[in-house]
């Protein structure tokens, strides 16, 4: 099962694939990418790690990519998009509160997939052992909705003789009139549940 933003965004309660970096501003990174065009702007002589902080420095700046050249350069960018793939290269889209970037603007490859948004009270399938390398798998319940599993193969609750099912902890809920998080079904082409377990998407 994996959570599922308004703003079309997926993501499990594990860990997020989506890189942060910290600085004065907040930027999502991707490796192996570049933003075609939309230079506004360059400085040459530094770490990628610098270059968040540096784009939410300056007006109009609403990503970064980065390369080797020169000791390392940030190149600044005006739009998020589009974005290529070029080995050695990374980009980061400024989305904190600081800089001409916010928002959550997804990176990363376009994958085909369907995703379905219900609540069935079933157990989710990636609380599962095994089917992710993932640190913990999705809690899940008793028939009350608090107390947690105390094993993760407990049979579904959905099943004849199951006592498993979905926390009430894991109910949609708002962060702001703009963004929610709720749990999806989700299935990718091209992919299986140890890539879509407990990852990140939009």
């Amino acid at each position: 099962m994996a959570s599922f933003v308004m703003k079309s965004a997926v993501c499990l309660f594990c860990i997020f694939a989506i890189k942060i970096i910290e600085g004065a501003g907040t930027c999502r990174k991707q490796n192996g990418a570049d933003i075609s065009n939309n230079d506004i702007g360059s400085v040459s002589g530094k770490a990628e790690t610098e270059c968040c902080q540096l784009c939410s420095q300056k007006n109009g700046c609403k990503a970064y990519a980065w390369s080797d050249h020169l000791g390392g350069t940030c190149w600044f960018k005006s739009s998020e998009s589009p974005v290529i793939s070029k080995s050695g290269a990374s980009i980061g889209i400024l989305g904190g509160s600081t800089g001409g970037g916010g928002g959550t603007t997804a990176i990363g490859p376009v994958l085909q997939g369907k995703t379905t948004r219900y609540w069935d009270c079933c157990k989710p399938s990636c609380s599962w052992n095994g089917k992710a390398s993932v640190t913990k798998e999705v809690d899940t319940c008793s028939v009350d909705g608090r107390t947690v599993d105390k094993v993760p193969w407990e049979k579904n609750g959905c099943e004849d003789g199951g006592k498993s099912y979905m926390c009430q902890a894991q109910q949609p809920w708002a962060v702001n009139d703009n963004l929610a998080y709720g749990f999806a079904a989700l299935k990718m082409a091209g992919k299986s549940e140890s890539d879509w377990c407990c990852a990140c998407y939009e």
